[in-house]
């Protein structure tokens, strides 16, 4: 009775532990529009948006920062038609990212402080079109890039 008892066990234990760790279901492939909303790449869709209607009006100091940059080479690969074209414009991209990760520590803080008044002068342009697009309505840009100063800053003892 109690090899039987035992036996009912384990097979119940072994069929418990197939189901809950099967692996043969196919795995979903994310997009972008399963991204976590704190995820970075949510966050970049949102300074393309900024960027869009920043840079085509943008002075040439703005133009030439990695921003602006990105939307031009961004809108040639949309407009291109041949695919040697788009892998052309893909290399530059790449190009062009590996050259401002190369850059200094000072550098990058520069041309940071320089995409954050960008953005927030995109920010500005783009919501006032667009006040019920999430990229207006998000907590964290409108705490970036609105230019308002709601939240309270710690001062250090």
């Amino acid at each position: 009775m109690a090899r039987c008892v035992l036996l009912a066990l384990s097979v119940a234990l072994a069929a418990a532990q197939t189901t809950t760790t099967d692996t043969t279901a196919p795995k979903k492939k994310r997009s972008l529009a399963d991204a976590s909303k704190s995820s970075s790449s949510h966050y970049n869709v949102f300074r393309l948006k900024y960027s869009s209607a920043a840079c085509p009006s943008a002075e040439e100091a703005e133009k030439s920062l990695l921003a602006c940059r990105n939307f031009e080479l961004t809108q040639r690969l949309k407009s291109a038609g041949s695919d040697s074209a788009k892998k052309a414009i893909s290399e530059e991209k790449k190009k062009m990212y590996a050259a401002a990760s190369a850059k200094s520590t000072d550098e990058k803080k520069t041309v940071a402080a320089a995409h954050k008044v960008l953005y927030t002068k995109g920010f500005s342009k783009f919501c006032a079109m667009n006040a019920a697009d999430e990229a207006c309505t998000n907590d964290l840009m409108k705490k970036l890039y609105s230019g308002a100063s709601g939240s309270k800053k710690r001062s250090k003892k």
